[in-house]
């Protein structure tokens, strides 16, 4: 398995792949997913452009051992022709998910992903990954799929890294700006103002390895559980 993947090179191609899969216009559903911002917005806590930066600032933390994490893992696994190693991080990361609407969007928006990078990238490796979630043997969650696009693609794996994180990083800001409210110009201030933050978390994930994946972010995880029972919601998560 992953038999056929390209040279990695920042090719002009690599970095056409690298903005396509991080814009948000990518179709992955992932602009119905707030991952617990929307408890924070109705319970009062994160109410303008400054609190928004100051919980994103803990959310990129998180990632280095959480989804970043993973996607650095999947990349590497992938450029390794290592399937037990990709069915393993599934499974890992899957567990460490606690939240059952977190966990369910990851699934989701992983799947749908896939779905649409297939007919368009054309590649082996990503149809071969389709039929072991066909046969039940991985979940497909985001950040997996997105590691393994990724590599498929040729991008290298900090440039992986970091089209993540910002895509992660830029979905936030935008449901923010729908929930808070802030204007378009707030939500840029914000994206702009972590970029530093987001480099760093990308550049720190590429040196851990899976007995580091998880995350300690109990505030978090509450606040997405606490989701569901919402009386009213813009988000499924």
């Amino acid at each position: 398995m992953f038999s056929t993947l390209p040279r990695v090179t920042l090719t002009d191609q690599a970095v056409l792949v690298m903005l396509q899969i991080s814009d948000s216009l990518f179709p992955t559903g992932g602009f119905t997913q707030s991952y617990g911002l929307e408890t924070y917005v109705q319970e009062g806590l994160i109410n303008s452009k400054e609190t928004l930066r100051q919980f994103l600032v803990g959310y990129l933390e998180e990632l280095i051992t959480s989804d970043g994490l993973a996607v650095s893992l999947a990349y590497r696994a992938t450029e390794n022709h290592d399937l037990a190693a990709i069915i393993e991080l599934e499974h890992v990361v899957a567990a460490q998910k606690l939240a059952l609407e977190s966990r369910e969007a990851s699934v989701k928006t992983g799947r749908r992903m896939l779905k649409a990078a297939i007919p368009l990238f054309q590649g082996a490796v990503l149809t071969q990954f389709q039929s072991l979630i066909n046969e039940g043997k991985v979940y497909g969650h985001h950040a997996v799929v997105f590691g393994l696009i990724a590599r498929a693609c040729g991008l290298g794996g900090k440039q992986a890294g970091l089209a993540f994180v910002y895509n992660t990083t830029a979905g936030m800001v935008n449901n923010a700006v729908r929930l808070i409210p802030l204007g378009q110009q707030d939500g840029q201030w914000v994206l702009t103002s972590l970029h530093a933050t987001m480099v760093q978390s990308a550049e720190k994930s590429q040196e851990l390895t899976l007995e580091d994946l998880g995350a300690f972010l109990p505030g978090l995880e509450i606040r997405s559980m606490q989701h569901e029972h919402l009386y009213s919601r813009l988000f499924m998560s």
